[in-house]
């Protein structure tokens, strides 16, 4: 007690005083929880080795009830770290998540502004996609909803309400076949059993371009130059040159041209760039691919001698 109250282990003095916590209070509290943890596991383990059917549900809804309550704590997280990006920088859902998103809704009857709220769209997004998955929309548009695998025949449409009941945990194939056939959808428990297992290809998520680490716009003349070699058959197609090319981006005017017999080295195309800027005057950024004949050490030396970016 006297060291609690003198503030030893950081509960009270340190923390107060230094505005610090004790770096020994961190991993005592992680290990306090870890302990907790084992001993809800220990205590549910028990009830469920005592073979009573009351015991036994009551520890299952006792478990779930606690993964219930930390996978909402954990969508939370990472909701509040989604809310640091700005809504017209973050990725949009795709069609099959959509339609996943509307699923969660129907089954729980939830509003509009209860499904917006943990996947961080608006109420506006959700009443259009349930728009779209009316059908009001034209057939020449693209999907914003569509399930996998695609509803194009009955027996989809069938396959459909099976996975739903089997996520809701509804019973066994064949609880859902003899509910399925009150619905008058006749179903074997085998196909029913193996309708949950059926895997489908994810769609190919689009890639993003590599976002540019710097977009260079020219504002003047001589501000950005272009330059780029181009094969040019020769007559019947038995040989082939090179003709290189620079190009003034603020005027769109080619400045010099020259054409190679061969594939031009470092030296060819300093050379070439070099005689341009005695013409026309150096330029503050030469733009080129990454070829070999621009990426040379060579040309590089030249081009920062003619004070060129």
């Amino acid at each position: 007690m006297r060291s609690l109250r003198s503030g030893r282990f950081g509960f009270a003095g340190d923390t107060a005083i230094n505005g610090s916590v004790d770096p020994v209070a961190l991993p005592a509290l992680r290990r306090a929880i870890r302990y907790l943890g084992l001993a809800l596991g220990s205590a549910l383990g028990r009830l469920r080795e005592t073979g009573a059917t009351a015991a036994r549900l009551f520890e299952q809804a006792e478990e779930s009830a606690l993964l219930l309550r930390m996978a909402r704590e954990a969508a939370e997280i990472l909701g509040a770290r989604w809310d640091k990006v700005p809504e017209r920088h973050r990725p949009h859902y795709q069609p099959e998540q959509r339609y996943r998103i509307l699923r969660i809704r129907n089954l729980l009857g939830l509003s509009q502004r209860e499904t917006a709220q943990p996947f961080r769209v608006s109420t506006e997004t959700i009443a259009r996609w349930e728009i779209e998955a009316a059908g009001v929309e034209g057939e020449d548009t693209r999907p914003l909803v569509a399930p996998i695998p695609p509803v194009r025949r009955f027996a989809d449409v069938v396959r459909a309400p099976v996975k739903t009941m089997e996520l809701a945990e509804f019973g066994g194939n064949d609880l859902i076949a003899r509910a399925l056939a009150r619905a008058g959808w006749k179903l074997s428990s085998r196909t029913v059993g193996r309708i949950p297992w059926e895997r489908w290809p994810v769609p190919r998520v689009p890639v993003a371009a590599p976002a540019v680490r710097r977009a260079v716009r020219a504002r003047y003349p001589n501000h950005v130059w272009m330059v780029d070699l181009t094969d040019v058959r020769a007559l019947f197609g038995i040989t082939t040159f090179k003709v290189g090319a620079v190009f003034d981006v603020f005027s769109r005017m080619p400045l010099s041209a020259r054409v190679f017999s061969r594939e031009p080295s470092s030296a060819d195309i300093a050379r070439f760039v070099s005689g341009t800027t005695r013409r026309h005057g150096g330029p503050v950024h030469l733009v080129s691919d990454r070829a070999r004949s621009f990426t040379a050490q060579l040309s590089g030396r030249k081009l920062r001698r003619l004070g060129v970016k």
